[in-house]
């Protein structure tokens, strides 16, 4: 029974100091200005918080940070659910930063997250402004979008779109439905007098 007693202690009293060790690694990565390592090992640690902080941090590369941090997640980070947290960081990070447009990338994450109501909500928000370099955006991101080939995504952006009343097909009317059929009807019995 003391024997696993002391193991315990042991196993808390190593857990404190490595929490020690990697706090103090996150401490000199910011005073370093090297955010990119600190992202990494924030990755690595799991800390949700400081895969923020290394990006908050980053100040004018904040931009470049968050694209890092994208692509560490979908070529580095193992655990799907570790993945979805840090991609809803970004996606939470892109949001709050009105300064930065880049639809694109926060398109990406949505994508990466299985959001296709966001993105839909996205594009909804671009064209309904009716400014050209919107529109142009809009466009931009579901091309990309459509680049990445995944068609049950796409499907499920056109879902989440207003219908466009310029794409919508009259109902017939009875009387253009009686000239359909009437028309049908002398096709087909022009057809069979030739045959």
């Amino acid at each position: 029974a003391d024997d696993d007693e002391d193991e315990d202690d042991f196993g808390a009293e190593f857990e404190t100091q490595l929490a020690a060790i990697v706090e103090n690694m996150f401490k000199r990565c910011f005073a370093d200005g090297s955010f990119e390592q600190a992202l990494g090992i924030a990755l690595e640690a799991k800390r949700v918080d400081m895969v923020r902080e290394s990006i908050q941090q980053s100040g004018r590369g904040k931009h470049d940070m968050l694209i890092h941090a994208f692509d560490l997640c979908q070529s580095v980070v193992p655990s799907r659910r570790w993945r979805r947290e840090v991609l809803q960081v970004l996606v939470d990070i892109y949001q709050e930063d009105n300064t930065m447009n880049d639809y694109v990338s926060l398109c990406n994450c949505l994508q990466a997250l299985n959001d296709s109501a966001s993105v839909s909500t996205l594009l909804n928000d671009l064209l309904a402004k009716e400014d050209e370099h919107r529109c142009l955006l809009a466009y931009q991101v579901a091309f990309d979008l459509c680049e990445n080939e995944n068609q049950k995504f796409s499907l499920e952006i056109v879902q989440g779109l207003p219908t466009n009343p310029f794409l919508a097909t009259p109902t017939p009317t009875a009387a253009a439905t009686d000239e359909t059929a009437a028309d049908t009807a002398t096709a087909l019995s022009e057809a069979q007098m030739m045959a």
